[in-house]
This record gives structure tokens, sequence and C-alpha cells, in this order.
């Protein structure tokens, strides 16, 4: 396996941002950074200052206007108007500001729904029902419409902001290159004991096919300082800094109680009667995207937005065949789901 051997600024970039935006900025303290090598606790306080000091002075209104994520997708106006998420390699900011004055509305919407041969009036007006299934303030929902008609308007705000943070960071460019390194040279190192294949074979819910992994994988260093790692059954937690994935794999739910704060997550997801529907047709049969989409009579992008949320909270399995992706109900984790929550209820005089 190759791995990228330059750091994509404009992504790092965007990744600090958004992670800014949400107040998720430096490494969670669910992952435990003690446990780390000293080294790599050595380059996570070299990291942390250097993105203090990206992003020191920013308006955080004006991040959280572009930059605060709308959906479990990581998706925000500035992806949307950019496209920065899209699988595209950014190599270069400039380039990024000539491409955006290229993009079409459909162009903008054409990584958030399905692709297929519609009218841009029948993508916005999907795409507008999944917004309104989102829990969000009606102001924000106008604010994400208004800057997908009319990016024009945006575009010199949000450059500015993506254009400050690089500039900090190309200050610090032979630090960040020699962090880089290290972490590439022992990805390369662990990759040689337990291929990067069989890794993400483990962390994903999809049934992945080697053939469709690039040639060269993306290692970002400022998504919450990403890493892949795994937990053993003790609890204990290993990470190998410089990740692929832009997001830690959740413990398995057999292994921990859920907390408050999951408790009212899945109790919002039972109580969406779109959701539990979806629930009740994969307990019959697994299904792809169109067939759930003509079952319950919703638009194939307000059903990718149901089904973003499901496999996250790892309800729904997906795998792939014949370049489509099907969904399968995680029987297994429903019923560990469901024995937490009652366990949570029945004792509430322990709960803190």
């Amino acid at each position: 396996m190759k791995f990228q051997s330059y750091i994509a600024y404009p992504q790092e970039c965007f990744a600090l941002l958004c992670g800014v935006a949400d107040g998720s900025h430096g490494m969670p303290q669910y992952l435990k950074p003690e446990t780390l090598p000293q080294s790599c606790q050595d380059d996570l306080a070299v990291l942390s200052a250097i993105a203090r000091q990206a992003v020191d002075g920013l308006a955080q209104e004006r991040i959280e206007f572009y930059f605060k994520k709308l959906n479990n997708r990581w998706e925000c106006i500035a992806s949307l108007l950019g496209c920065f998420d899209s699988i595209h390699a950014l190599d270069d900011l400039s380039k990024e500001e000539v491409r955006f004055d290229t993009l079409t509305l459909l162009d903008r919407l054409e990584h958030v729904t399905e692709a297929s041969a519609v009218t841009v009036e029948e993508k916005l007006a999907d795409y507008t029902q999944v917004l309104q299934s989102l829990e969000l303030e009606d102001s924000v929902r106008w604010n994400v419409i208004s800057a997908l008609l009319h990016p024009e308007e945006h575009k010199e705000a949000m450059f500015t902001l993506l254009r400050h943070v690089q500039g900090v960071l190309l200050r610090h460019e032979e630090k960040l290159n020699q962090i880089f390194s290290r972490c590439r040279d022992a990805l390369i190192v662990e990759d040689q004991k337990k291929p990067l294949e069989e890794l993400m074979a483990e962390m994903s819910t999809y049934q992945l096919d080697s053939s469709i992994i690039p040639n060269e994988m993306t290692m970002l260093l400022f998504d919450g300082f990403s890493m892949r790692g795994q937990v053993t059954d003790s609890g204990q937690v290993w990470f190998m800094v410089g990740a692929f994935l832009p997001y830690h794999a959740p413990l398995p739910l057999s292994k921990h109680k859920l907390d408050s704060k999951q408790i009212i997550a899945f109790g919002k997801l039972f109580s969406d009667a779109s959701k539990l529907e979806i629930l009740k047709l994969l307990s019959h049969k697994p299904c792809i995207n169109r067939e759930i989409a003509q079952a319950l009579r919703l638009s194939a992008a307000t059903i990718s937005y149901h089904m973003a949320v499901l496999t996250e909270m790892e309800l729904v399995n997906t795998s792939i065949s014949a370049n489509k992706v099907i969904y399968e109900l995680n029987r297994e984790n429903l019923s560990n789901v469901m024995e937490q929550m009652t366990d949570y209820f029945q004792n509430l005089d322990q709960q803190i």
C-alpha cells in the first residue's frame, strides 16, 4: 500500500475549520491521549499549538456559519459550495477558488444526492426535503438554500478563512512535514505487519473490495489528529498516528454501556417515523436505496440521509454488490441497544 507523500493543505484547512465549528478541535478525551507513546503526545502538543494559532483572531460566528456540520456526514455550507469533501484531491487553494466559479448548482448538489437523470429543480427539491428532515433552525435551512442559490456572495468570506488558516500552517511547514513523515514511515511499518486492506475491512461496515482502494491513501493531520486504532477487550486503547480514516471507529455496542447522550440519540432515532419504518422494512429483507424509497414513498435523497444516520448508529450494515449499496438490519446491535436502554431505565437511580 502506498501512502500519500505530501500534506494536502486545503483539505487540512477544511478539516481544521470543521472541527473548530463543531467544538471538537483537538483530540477528544474519550480517545485517552495519555495512553499514547510520549512521542505521539509530543506531536499532538505541537499540532494543537499550531492549530490554535491558525484560527486565532477569526470570528467564531463566521466559522460556524460556513463549517458547522449539518448532518452526520460532515456536510456543511462550505462543502456544499466548494465540494471540499468530495473525492478529488486538493493541492492548491488558488485552483480551488477558480474551480468554485465553474461549479453549477447541479455540480454542488451532485455529491449529496443520488446521481440520476433529473433536473436541477428536482435535485434542489430533493435536497430541500432532506433539509426539512434535519433538526435545524429555520434560519439555518434558509442560509443553506440561499448560499446554494447565490454562491458568489459567499466566496470571498469563505476563502478568506481558508487562506488565513493555510497561511499559518505553511509558516510551520517544516515542523508539519517532519511529523507527517514520521507518521507515514510508522504507517508503512505497521502496514507490513498487517495490511491496510485488512484493517479497513475490520473497521468498516462495508464489504470492501480491495480493487476500489486508491493506490495512495490520504493522511490528514488535523481532523482530530486522525489516526487508526483499536480497543482491546480490556478497554486499552492503541493508536497509530496519521490514519487513513477521518474518524475513530466507535466501540462495538456490546462492549460499553450507553451514556445519557447516546440514550437521547437513540430515543430521537426511534421516535422518527421514517427511520422506524425503514428498520421494519429491513427486518423482512435487505434492500437497496431505491426499493426503500418506493416502499416509503420518499425521495432517494431523503432515504440516503436516513441511511447515513442508521449506519452511523450501527443499526444497519451495508455491503456493495454490482455497484449498488445493499442495506441490512444489524440485528445483534439492535438487540444490544434495546437491552442497554432497558438496563439504563431500570437503574436510573445509579445514573449520573
